[in-house]
């Protein structure tokens, strides 16, 4: 299904994981992102990430607004359980994992221990803060710039020689997907590349995820405003400018089918 020009898949986690299981057998690349609807409402503003997102093998539902809008078509997953079913996946199938992102030492240390609590025959090589990244206008392009090479080369080499075949990156919406995209073809070993967003935080406990009731109503948006005030620009987006978008898209599919 393609929403207001972003292509997100009517795929639930086990047959991600499947494809997955796939991928493996097949010595294949996998990139697989999870489109929100802030994603989506980003995408309308920057071309490059728009064609990022749409490159992508699989683009799991991660938003209850999308879910909305997609007419029940669509299956929500969120990062965070998408994530949490591949490393079940890996301790069974005897994968090797490496976890990319949150910017922190401690919370990445942190979420590979409470991922080893929770599977303990999981197999998880590395992990790393990442490198800082900024957004460069480059020939009309935002690209994702690291703001030190030597680390972005650390990271690179370091993934290479462990030779994992699950790739977490969480560097945010937006770098994660373009840093995926750009840096997949060098990291022979990896058979699905996922951007997880806020989910590194999450399993550290560094973020409070909320209730279950609260994920099913779709209130999210509102939990996260009442933990993290500052993030009310983004929630704006995810929320208001997200179906502002697609009341005005539908006003004129609707116009131009009348003429």
């Amino acid at each position: 299904m393609e929403i207001l020009g972003v292509r997100v898949d009517a795929i639930n986690s086990t047959q991600a994981c499947d494809k997955v299981v796939l991928a493996v057998a097949e010595k294949r690349q996998l990139i697989i992102f999870t489109p929100n609807p802030e994603m989506v409402v980003r995408a309308q503003r920057d071309a490059y990430f728009r064609a990022v997102i749409n490159h992508g093998d699989i683009n799991i539902c991660d938003g209850f607004g999308l879910q909305l809008v997609g007419g029940g078509a669509l299956h929500r997953v969120s990062g965070v359980d998408f994530m949490e079913d591949l490393c079940l996946l890996a301790e069974k199938e005897g994968w090797r994992v490496y976890v990319l992102g949150a910017g922190d030492r401690v919370v990445v240390d942190t979420c590979i221990q409470e991922l080893k609590k929770k599977y303990p025959n999981i197999t998880i090589c590395g992990g790393h803060p990442g490198p800082k990244l900024e957004e460069r206008d480059v020939h009309g392009q935002l690209l994702v710039v690291p703001m030190d090479e030597e680390v972005q080369d650390t990271v690179i080499h370091e993934i290479i020689m462990l030779e994992p075949e699950i790739l977490f990156v969480g560097f945010g919406h937006g770098k994660q997907e373009k840093w995926i995209y750009e840096h997949i073809p060098s990291l022979l070993s990896v058979r699905a590349a996922v951007g997880v967003g806020g989910a590194i935080d999450y399993i550290a406990k560094k973020t409070v995820r909320p209730p279950q009731w609260i994920r099913v109503c779709g209130f999210e948006w509102l939990w996260r405003l009442m933990w993290q005030p500052s993030r009310i620009k983004r929630i704006w987006d995810a929320t208001v400018v997200f179906m502002w978008y697609n009341i005005v898209h539908k006003i004129k599919t609707y116009v131009n089918t009348k003429r």
